[in-house]
């Protein structure tokens, strides 16, 4: 599987044209991107234009082009959207707009050479489309760490290399605990040696895993307070 996966990868990656998306966007980087002389003065002139009510028809068209929507949900929207029923995209789809929005930053940013110049960053930049449903998106891709920001979500990003060594650290305390109580020397908990002051675990468990409050059953409450035919099953 893991071979077939890779083969289809790089089949993938051979049929993408760099040089294509470099002359399609030129001339809206040439009108919309003067100034710009970073990543997030793209996003916010990104961010910007697809706010604006009268560019509404437009990022309508820019996400069916990122989506590749099929024509029934074309002409739904542009429907709704005719008769005054869609006034705003980002309300109306706002995980369509957020790739669209991703699909955006990325392309100028390759156009203005401010993210490296490689066919496999379009593959790469697909992972960015799932950060709306997660809490934490851990990465150690450059290119994910610099469009992080373009992404349309309440997560935190962590570094790969940061939450690596944070691990090791974890690893190492809890095998001088084990060695210790094994040893009959006094010990304590290797946890807590660790608070989200000093540890990028702690900070993203004591900010993302809190117990819902009012829970009376589930996995955080009473088994016997569950409904009958839940315990039977």
């Amino acid at each position: 599987a893991d071979a077939m996966l890779a083969t289809r990868w790089r089949e993938q990656a051979a049929t993408i044209d760099l040089d294509g998306i470099d002359s399609e966007w030129k001339a809206f980087c040439d009108i919309y991107m003067q100034g710009a002389r970073s990543i997030q003065d793209v996003i916010d002139r990104v961010d910007a234009l697809i706010a604006q009510p009268d560019q509404q028809s437009n990022l309508l068209g820019i996400v069916y082009h990122f989506l590749e929507a099929p024509p029934a949900a074309q002409l739904m929207s542009s429907l709704l959207f005719a008769t005054g029923s869609l006034t705003d995209v980002r309300a109306w789809a706002p995980y369509a707009t957020s790739i669209a929005r991703l699909g955006i930053v990325f392309c100028c940013c390759l156009t203005l050479r401010y993210i490296t110049w490689r066919p496999t960053n379009v593959l790469d930049l697909q992972y960015l489309f799932y950060a709306p449903f997660g809490m934490v998106f851990v990465s150690h891709d450059r290119l994910h760490q610099q469009l992080w920001p373009a992404t349309t979500t309440g997560a935190e990003f962590a570094w790969g290399a940061d939450l690596k060594a944070d691990l090791k650290r974890h690893v190492a305390a809890r095998k001088a605990a084990s060695e210790a109580r094994e040893s009959g020397q006094p010990w304590k908990s290797y946890a807590e040696a660790f608070t989200p002051e000093t540890s990028l675990i702690a900070r993203l468990h004591s900010k993302y895993l809190k117990p819902r409050t009012g829970e009376t059953s589930g996995p955080t409450g009473d088994f016997e307070l569950l409904p009958e035919d839940v315990k039977r099953n």
